[in-house]
């Protein structure tokens, strides 16, 4: 795991500088400069609203007494996708791009749920009234709480 992250910390700023150079060859340095721009403000607006159609159904879910994870999922898949809209670059605005499409979304929540069903468990409380259980411990046979001394 450790070289896996070592990798990616390493290769997507390699593929950054590639992207970005390429293309400021082709269309020049300023206009690159504005499409890393536009890109970042177009895909936040998106993220912010589909992130609220995310929510309203994380609520629905919730409402209706259902454990929305599917809503979870898709939630943090927003999430990385703002954040790599947001990171200068062409390869994570396009990894990011993926993340809104709702078909590629519903394959990382398939992928995620396989991998997380049966090792969540879910525990549900209800506040009620407090509990107050007090139980003292005697220490020796003279019936004193412990830390206490006879006089």
């Amino acid at each position: 795991m450790f070289l896996l992250i070592f990798a990616v910390i390493i290769a997507v700023p390699l593929i950054e500088i590639y992207f970005v150079v390429k293309i400021g060859s082709v269309v020049g340095v300023i206009p690159t400069i504005a499409l890393l721009f536009v890109i970042s403000v177009f895909g936040s607006r998106v993220v912010k609203h589909q992130g609220l159609r995310v929510w309203r159904k994380f609520n629905e879910q919730v409402s209706s007494g259902h454990v929305p994870s599917r809503e979870l999922i898709e939630g943090v898949c927003l999430l990385v996708a703002g954040a790599l809209l947001v990171a200068p670059g062409f390869f994570t605005d396009a990894l990011g791009f993926l993340l809104l499409l709702p078909p590629f979304r519903l394959v990382v929540v398939k992928i995620v749920g396989a991998r997380t069903t049966n090792k969540v468990q879910v525990v549900r409380a209800t506040y009620d009234r407090p509990v107050v259980d007090i139980k003292e411990h005697r220490d020796d046979d003279t019936g004193h709480a412990n830390g206490e001394l006879g006089q």
